[in-house]
């Protein structure tokens, strides 16, 4: 992965008993369960926090037969919610708000059934 405003880009390889290694560049790389794009854009990391609460949604959609208002609401801040804010600080520390337009479609789809 590069980072930086030059276009330089290097070929790096790795010298072993085998012979040389050319190292794969690559764009993406997940850190401490966040990914950092290689022009410092998020949208891998709201693309793959969108996935996992619409993963979880479908689970309490599948598997809840019953849903109280009382129920949705801590089985929404308990499951669905932490997902979503997993290190937000990390990706968007000035925002105090971040664009759910990706979430948004899963969500309201949820909340109608």
């Amino acid at each position: 992965m590069y980072v930086g405003k030059k276009k330089l880009r290097f070929k790096y390889t790795i010298f072993n008993k085998f012979g040389t290694q050319v190292l794969n560049e690559t764009e993406v790389e997940k850190d401490l369960g966040v990914f950092f794009e290689n022009n410092m854009k998020l949208e891998a990391q709201t693309r793959y926090c969108c996935s996992r609460a619409n993963k979880i949604l479908g689970m309490i959609s599948k598997n809840f037969q019953y849903l109280d208002e009382s129920i949705v609401k801590n089985l929404y801040t308990g499951l669905v919610r932490d997902h979503i804010e997993y290190a937000i600080w990390a990706w968007h520390p000035k925002k105090k708000s971040w664009s759910w337009r990706e979430f948004k479609g899963g969500q309201q789809s949820w909340c109608q059934t």
